[in-house]
């Protein structure tokens, strides 16, 4: 006997369905055959149960922040520990990274507003530990008011790319000033690597780099160039509708490109506002960052980009899963699973994640 339903039922749905099979089994058979048609009661109900909100059947693990702290989500039970839990309520851990022997991690590490002779500072800091969460410990520390950092990922084992923001003034975009830096693992040094830089992915192999560049006054632009900076060529921006771009990442065969974005027409429409710097609870609603974005992909040489999810989300962040099939979406509503052959998102959670994702075998 087999049932089909258009959506997930609801409990009590399940619950009459059972009831409904045993009393008609009541009125026809005898005692014993009562407790098999229990029994067959009770597996519909399990199978009901589990439509829609199971596993794909995915492996690995996906890292990102909650108020917990930095969270491991096993991607096939859905099961989900936390490996770092900040030391008090004022602290946000977010943006792992998990380093190329998956023995690491780094993180960003956000500081509480604090007010100082009426000059405000909302600071970050870099921080790594364990894979599982011990021993963690400072990295680099904000050497000055306002600056903070976001995204890291790991270039090879001893050192790490990050996102810097120097905020000068905190009332308008005009105020940041935004760049690539290395920090190297062993010293805590850095060094300048790129200007004008607002979001940015690394290639598997660490040999080519893909980020959005908007020099101030100018639009967003999509660009893959070789780590030295050499070889830069357009893969998204202005000739093709579309900025300004969020979290680009290479697929694990280095061939193709994902990105979110919004279409330019939208773009300019909606009125984009500076991002605040408050801590996550004080924030302003999911339209703070401006317009809401898609999840598009090209070839890493350059080519016209395709739509592959309109999830028309905010600021979201994505990540590949290992064998490239599938793309993993954190945004202001939701946490999607999107295959990448059919292009169809699956909401996996609900609620805010407003950090980037890692991806972890």
């Amino acid at each position: 006997m087999y049932i089909a339903v258009d959506r997930p039922a609801t409990f009590k749905f399940q619950i009459g369905l059972m009831m409904i099979v045993v009393l008609r089994t009541l009125r026809a058979v005898h005692t014993r055959a009562v407790f098999g048609c229990l029994a067959l009661a009770i597996s519909m109900t399990l199978v009901l149960s589990s439509c829609g909100g199971g596993s794909s059947g995915a492996s690995g693990s996906l890292l990102f922040t909650t108020s917990d702290g930095i969270t491991e989500r096993k991607i096939s039970s859905g099961s989900e520990k936390v490996l770092v839990s900040p030391p008090s309520k004022t602290i946000v851990l977010k943006d792992p990274a998990v380093s190329p022997d998956g023995g690491r991690i780094a993180y960003v590490y956000s500081l509480p507003l604090t007010v100082t002779n009426k000059k405000q500072d909302a600071s970050y800091d870099i921080w790594i530990a364990n894979r599982d969460g011990s021993d963690a410990k400072i990295l680099f520390m904000h050497s000055r008011p306002n600056e903070q950092f976001a995204g890291p990922q790991w270039e090879d084992a001893g050192h790490l790319l990050v996102l810097m923001v120097d905020i000068d003034d905190r009332t308008t975009v005009a105020g940041s000033h935004y760049s690539l830096v290395r920090i190297d693992i062993a010293t805590g040094g850095r060094a300048e690597v790129m200007k004008d830089i607002r979001s940015f992915g690394l290639s598997p192999d660490a040999k080519r780099i893909v980020f959005s560049r908007s020099p101030l006054g100018q639009p967003d632009q999509l660009y893959a160039a070789n780590i030295d900076g050499s070889g830069e060529v357009l893969v998204a921006g202005t000739p093709h509708g579309l900025g300004p771009f969020t979290s680009p990442r290479f697929a694990p065969d280095g061939q193709t490109i994902a990105f979110a974005a919004a279409e330019a027409s939208a773009a300019s429409a909606s009125h984009p506002r500076y991002v605040s710097v408050l801590p996550m609870a004080q924030r302003p609603g999911p339209d703070a960052h401006g317009s809401t974005q898609d999840i598009w992909i090209v070839d890493a040489a350059g080519a016209q980009p395709r739509l592959l999810a309109a999830i028309k989300e905010d600021d979201p962040r994505l990540v590949f899963s290992g064998d490239g099939t599938r793309i993993y979406v954190s945004g202001a509503t939701a946490l999607f699973e999107i295959e990448i052959k059919t292009g169809k998102p699956r909401q996996i959670q609900t609620g805010t994640i407003e950090s980037y994702l890692a991806y972890a075998p």
